[in-house]
């Protein structure tokens, strides 16, 4: 069909997806847009307009993240790596300890040095990539096996669609981070709540709630390709401004 379109349409197409692409990044993610609201709206529909007439629709359009309902019931979805939770500490004897399991592993007797950090507590995700595109989007779960979230991650506009801003991008790679949803969002919600008279209030953004967006750890040890690029090592590079939202 996309061969019987006429060059200049797929071209600006093409354009309006880019466009479109980064300025979802510039508001959602960066909370810096360069145009307003009406003017956004003006170039989406004109987008869903052209790709209605003309059949040509491409994967990571802004169109296709809300073309269908989030689902409420999910099939499961095998991790190619377990995804592991961390361990609490609640004394410094617990402190001691895991850096005695340290130096075990290390097989080292020198002082090692930590990096200390405040940790998001949302929803752990995985995002799997294919060829630059969101593929697959599953929960932690137990740890090997999680449950299939693609659609349900689709309405998080911070989440792209397609990796961009690099000329060479794996066949296949997993990002893991969390999915959260602001402190505003959530009292807006609890407000929102208690006005119909529903006295039960959210604790950790789930039950119907549209999280803000999904925070990456880094990719420090995060990143898992695999393909000819990759080869299923984990990958310490990290992605361009653009790409993939990124917590520092």
């Amino acid at each position: 069909m996309s061969e019987n379109i006429p060059e200049h349409i797929k071209n600006e197409i093409e354009k309006l997806v880019k466009d479109l692409n980064y300025h979802c990044y510039r508001y959602y993610v960066l909370d810096a847009p360069e145009i307003s609201d009406e003017e956004y709206d003006r170039r989406y529909f004109h987008l869903k307009d052209l790709e209605e007439k003309h059949r040509y629709i491409l994967p990571d359009s802004p169109t296709q993240r809300v073309g269908a309902p989030p689902l409420d019931k999910f099939e499961k979805i095998k991790h190619t790596e377990p995804m592991l939770s961390l361990d609490n500490a609640f004394s410094f004897d617990d402190i001691r300890e895991f850096d005695q399991r340290v130096r075990k592993l290390l097989k080292s007797d020198e002082p090692v040095e930590y990096t200390v950090e405040p940790k998001y507590d949302g929803l752990a995700i995985e995002l799997t990539y294919r060829n630059g595109l969101l593929y697959k989007a599953s929960t932690r779960g137990d740890g090997y096996e999680g449950e299939d979230v693609t659609r349900n991650i689709k309405t998080i506009r911070a989440v792209p669609m397609k990796i961009g801003g690099v000329s060479l991008v794996p066949e296949e790679v997993d990002i893991r981070g969390e999915v959260y949803i602001d402190i505003a969002e959530f009292e807006k919600l609890n407000r929102e709540r208690e006005k119909k008279g529903d006295q039960r209030n959210e604790k950790r953004g789930q039950g119907g709630v549209r999280p803000r967006g999904l925070m990456h750890e880094g990719f420090l040890g995060e990143a898992s390709r695999r393909g000819k690029e990759g080869g299923g090592k984990k990958n310490s590079d990290r992605f361009p401004e653009g790409s993939l939202p990124i917590h520092p």
